[in-house]
Order: structure tokens, then C-alpha cells, then sequence
């Protein structure tokens, strides 16, 4: 006599093997969520150093030593002593209570404002003049016109750029040249 249809181990095995396929495409739904909201802190990081960096190029009259027409074009940035954006270790000299649209400063600190509403712990950790590999701050003598801009904000999950440490702060640094 020949049987039909399926035993109960057969449908069970089946069944076990459509859930842990399932539990792999429900993990996979997971990880792209969280990809998708680093790629989302990561072009919004993009967008605000590029204000930031905007806000600086309008106002190149407080960040130059040498300016038109005086001299041919803009060169070399003060110093942290002497700027209005940024201390000689590199820390901004400007905050987001400083927000006003009248003043340079003012400017930035609307920028700066952004960066804490919409990045998760969201700040400026670097504005200075930058020559090094490791965007560290020139010295004095510092002749150039290049300026780094640094911003951190935390997420979730680790950071994808730490890879190898256990750190939930993500950066993004940005050479320019003013």
C-alpha cells in the first residue's frame, strides 16, 4: 500500500527551516534599519560642517591676517588668540546660545544649534587652522589657509568607523580650503 502526503517529521523539519529563515531575514531588517539612521547622522554631519564651513567663508574678513587690499588675496589665518571662531587648542569659541543672525559669531552659533538638535549628542569638537595628516592644529607660525572643522555626535550602536574600540561617538572631520 503506498502512502500520501507528508509525515509529521517532514512538515516539523519544514517548519524549523522556514522559521530560522525567517529569524535571518527579520535580523537583516534589523542591521538596514540601523545602517540606514548612521547613513542618516552621517549626511546630516556632512550638511552642517558645510554650513559651518559657509558661515566661515562669508565672513573671511575675521578669520585672515592678510586680507584685499591690503594685500593681493586672503592668507594666512590667525590664531587661536586672535580669532573670533576658534581657540588655539582648537575648541570653538562660539556656542549655541550665541545664536544671531547679526553677527559672524552669531551665525556660527545658529550652525552650532542645528548640530545639537539634530544630531544625537551633537557638537563641534575641532575649528582651527590644519595642515597635519592627523588634522591636529598648526602652531603660530602657520602661514596657510586651510581649516579644519570636526564635528561628534553619539549613536546607538557602535560607531561603524571605530572598529576596533567600543565607542558610540561617531566623527566627521572636513579639510578645507577657505
Amino acid at each position: 500500500m503506498k502512502q500520501q502526503g507528508f509525515s509529521l517529521i517532514e512538515v516539523l523539519i519544514t517548519l524549523l527551516l522556514t522559521a530560522i529563515g525567517l529569524l535571518g531575514m527579520v535580523a537583516m531588517q534589523v542591521k538596514s534599519f540601523e545602517y540606514q539612521q548612521e547613513t542618516v547622522d552621517q549626511n546630516t554631519a556632512v550638511e552642517l560642517a558645510n554650513e559651518l564651513i559657509e558661515v566661515f567663508r562669508a565672513h573671511r574678513d575675521e578669520l585672515y591676517v592678510n586680507q584685499p587690499p591690503e594685500f593681493y588675496g586672503y592668507s594666512r589665518l590667525k590664531t587661536g588668540a586672535d580669532s573670533p571662531f576658534y581657540a588655539q587648542n582648537g575648541s570653538p569659541k562660539f556656542n549655541s546660545s550665541s545664536c544671531d543672525r547679526a553677527t559672524a559669531v552669531g551665525q556660527a552659533g545658529c550652525v552650532l544649534k542645528k548640530i545639537e538638535e539634530r544630531l544625537m549628542g551633537g557638537k563641534v569638537t575641532r575649528v582651527c587652522p590644519s595642515f597635519a595628516d592627523n588634522y591636529g592644529c598648526a602652531g603660530v607660525g602657520y602661514q596657510g589657509s586651510t581649516l579644519v572643522v570636526r564635528l561628534e555626535w553619539e549613536t546607538r550602536a557602535e560607531c561603524p568607523e571605530n572598529e576596533n574600540t567600543h565607542n558610540n561617538a561617531c566623527t566627521y572631520t572636513v579639510r578645507v580650503e577657505l
